[in-house]
C-alpha cells in the first residue's frame, strides 16, 4: 500500500513477491474446490500450510500452524463460520490499522 496525501491508502497489486510471507489454512470439504483455491493462492506466492475438510479439523489446523489466513467454505461439516469464530476466540490475531502501529486483541 502506498500512502495518499489525505491519510489514506491505495491499494497495490497482489504479486508472488508480496504474498510470499503470507500462510493459509484452507477448509473446504469439496476436493476440486480446494485443489483450485489452492492452485490459485500458490500460484500468487501464498503458502498454504494446511488443509482442512470440516470445522474441526480447520480449528485443529489454525492452532497447530497460527496462518496469517484461514479461508473456510461457510457450508462445510461443522459450519465454516462457527470454525471462524472458534478461531479468532482462540488465537491471538494481529491487525494493523496504521503502517506503524499494531494492536494486538
Amino acid at each position: 500500500q502506498q500512502g495518499l496525501d489525505n491519510g489514506e491508502y491505495e491499494a497495490q497489486p497482489l504479486t508472488a513477491h508480496s504474498a510470499s510471507a503470507v500462510t493459509v489454512v484452507l477448509g473446504d470439504v469439496d476436493r476440486h474446490a480446494r485443489a483450485a483455491v489452492r492452485a490459485g493462492l500458490e500460484r500468487y506466492g501464498f503458502s498454504v500450510v494446511a488443509v482442512a475438510t470440516d470445522a474441526d479439523e480447520a480449528v485443529e489446523a489454525a492452532r497447530r500452524h497460527r496462518p496469517s489466513l484461514c479461508l473456510l467454505d461457510v457450508d462445510m461439516p461443522g459450519g465454516g463460520i462457527d470454525a471462524a469464530e472458534r478461531i479468532t476466540l482462540n488465537l491471538s490475531l494481529i491487525h494493523i490499522s496504521e503502517p506503524t502501529r499494531q494492536a494486538e486483541i
